[in-house]
This record gives structure tokens, C-alpha cells and sequence, in this order.
């Protein structure tokens, strides 16, 4: 048991060095600001109806208001099984993984892409992006929930799955649409990471 506490200490920390990185990068307007302007330039050749349905669709599953909706189901169906400490963990980390993204773009101050890359309207700041910290604080919270009652290998590997490509979609969509850069899914996904294991180690202490 200490042995795998150290191992996520020790995730939480390359992951929170990775992230100040970033931030820095960010803020310096460094070699990444033009990575993030090559790669949009990319992003908009490539574009097509098809893939733009797709992405809209999935831009909506990592939006607050689905999450709001489908956090609900899932704290009602947690409550009839009475299950109040994975009821507490996926609270806490959509909670704190909300504010500290809320937080940072603030601080940070980051302006959007240009409207002639978006496909859809979006206001406020970019980074970090608000969709890609939301879907990984919540779909991996949901994964560390489910992870826990699979019984067989193959029910982990699937739900891990299925997470991960729900995460990985919601972040993509965004960057495809035009509303944030690489940089502001990175961070968001890196953020979120982050919120998660502060919470999971939290939570198993307390």
C-alpha cells in the first residue's frame, strides 16, 4: 500500500512539473505559441463535414451542462447503492478541478484563437481549456469508480478505455473547432490529471 502511495506521489509530482512547464511556456509566449499556431493551421486544411459532426458531438460531452446532467444520474445511481465515499470523490474532484481551472484562466489570461479559426462561438479565456479539465476530472473520475467493482481484466481494460477515448475526443474537439490551442487541451488534461490524484490520495488518507 505505501509502495503504490508513492508511485502516485510521484506521478502527481512529474505531472504537476510538466503542467508549471507549460504554464510558463504559456505565459512567456515561448516556442509553443507557434507550435499551437502551425498546428491550427493544420487543423483547418483537414476539416470536413464528417469530422466536424463528429467533434461537435463530442465537444458537447465534456460541456458542463451534459456534465451536470449525467454527474446527476450517476450521484442518484451511487445513492441507491449507497456507496457515499465514490459519492464524495467524484463531487470533490469535478468541484476542485472546476474551480482551479476557473482560477487559472483568470490568472493566466490567455486570449482564444482568432474567430477566423472557430467554427463555433466561444467566450472567456483559453487556458487552461475548460472542456478537456472537465472531462478528465469527471470521466476519470467515473474510471476510478468503475475500476473498482470490474471483477475480470477485461471489464478494467474496457471502461479504461472507453475513458481514455472520451477524454482524449473531448480534448481533440476542441482544438478542431477553433476555440482553443494545443497548449490550452494540454493543460486542461494535465490539470485535471493533477485535481484527480490529489483527490484519489485524499481521499484514500481520509
Amino acid at each position: 500500500m505505501e509502495k503504490d502511495k508513492r508511485k502516485l506521489l510521484g506521478l502527481m509530482m512529474g505531472l504537476s512539473v510538466l503542467f508549471f512547464v507549460l504554464v510558463w511556456s504559456v505565459w512567456l509566449a515561448g516556442p509553443l505559441t507557434a507550435m499551437d499556431e502551425q498546428i491550427m493551421q493544420w487543423v483547418m486544411g483537414v476539416r470536413s463535414p464528417l469530422l466536424t459532426d463528429v467533434f461537435l458531438f463530442f465537444t458537447v460531452l465534456g460541456s458542463m451542462r451534459v456534465i451536470i446532467y449525467f454527474g446527476a444520474a450517476v450521484l442518484l445511481a451511487l445513492l441507491l447503492f449507497k456507496r457515499w465515499r465514490s459519492m464524495q470523490f467524484l463531487i470533490a474532484s469535478v468541484v476542485v478541478g472546476e474551480l482551479l481551472e476557473r482560477i487559472l484562466k483568470i490568472t493566466i489570461g490567455r486570449t482564444r484563437p482568432d474567430a477566423s479559426f472557430s467554427l463555433i462561438s466561444s467566450d472567456g479565456y483559453a487556458f487552461p481549456s475548460g472542456h478537456a479539465t472537465t472531462a478528465m476530472v469527471f470521466y476519470g473520475a467515473l474510471l476510478f469508480i468503475l475500476w473498482s467493482w470490474c471483477q475480470k481484466r477485461w471489464q478494467k481494460n474496457g471502461v479504461a478505455f472507453l475513458a481514455a477515448m472520451l477524454i482524449l475526443l473531448v480534448g481533440l474537439s476542441r482544438i478542431y473547432l477553433g476555440v482553443h490551442w494545443m497548449s490550452d487541451v494540454l493543460g486542461g488534461w494535465l490539470l485535471g490529471a493533477i485535481t484527480l490524484l490529489i483527490i484519489f490520495i485524499l481521499h484514500k488518507r481520509f
